[in-house]
């Protein structure tokens, strides 16, 4: 049991020490998924089942985590700017639609209550703000009240934090209830041997005790 206790130790310890060294090659690993996904596949060739999903799931994640682009804040241009500047989808749609094409995706819209859009032409870009986006290329110093200005990892990153934490502290806490029980059983072990240790000089005393008085009683002259 100590042995098995003891292996689990060293592998949560091993695990959790690699998943630490390879989280920020993870994080930027997202990025660039994200980033290359919203530029590359979507809202294009529809036919593909590729593009139909990544514009599904980005659309999804931009309603769900109010957020617009890959990462980053208003002024970032892999945010909400990433569309524009980087995406085959706004070429495609600047070539059908001229200057009433949409700078974001409907998705990067606020809503209402009844999952309506709050201000979609002044989101879309369709009403200019001055200095705002998404009609302008950061830096901004205006505000647009209608549009999620925040890339889509870092959203998820601040909605799952919390959970993040309490995983870890779960980890965390196992660890320590295992450490526990491997102190717990080196100290049993060693009681266990100490034990058979007097144990076992007890029963050598009492068998040489018994011994040496069985000798004296058969020496010992009978009194008439």
């Amino acid at each position: 049991y100590l042995i098995v206790v003891i292996c689990l130790f060293v592998t949560f310890l091993v695990v959790g020490a690699i998943g630490f060294a390879f989280y920020t090659e993870l994080q930027d690993a997202v990025k660039s998924t994200l980033e290359t996904s919203i530029a590359k596949y979507y809202g294009i060739n529809l036919d593909a089942d590729r593009n139909t999903e990544i514009t599904t799931a980005t659309d999804a994640v931009q309603r769900y985590f109010s957020c617009c682009g890959a990462y980053g804040g208003v002024n970032s241009t892999r945010s909400w700017y990433l569309y524009q500047n980087a995406s085959a989808w706004y070429q495609a749609t600047t070539v059908l639609e001229g200057n009433k094409a949409p700078f974001v995706p409907l998705s990067c819209c606020k809503r209402r209550a009844d999952s309506s859009v709050q201000d979609q032409p002044r989101c879309l870009g369709n009403v200019n703000v001055t200095n705002a986006p998404p009609a302008n290329p950061p830096p901004l110093t205006g505000s647009n009240a209608a549009l999620f200005i925040e890339g889509c990892f870092d959203a998820m990153q601040s909605s799952v934090s919390a959970r993040i934490l309490v995983a870890g502290a779960v980890g965390i806490s196992y660890v320590v209830l295992m450490l526990a029980g491997v102190i717990i059983g080196f100290i049993f072990a060693r009681f266990l041997a100490v034990a058979d240790y007097y144990g076992s000089k007890y029963t050598a005393f009492d068998s040489s005790a018994g011994a040496a008085g069985g000798a004296g009683s058969s020496s010992s002259p009978i009194v008439t």
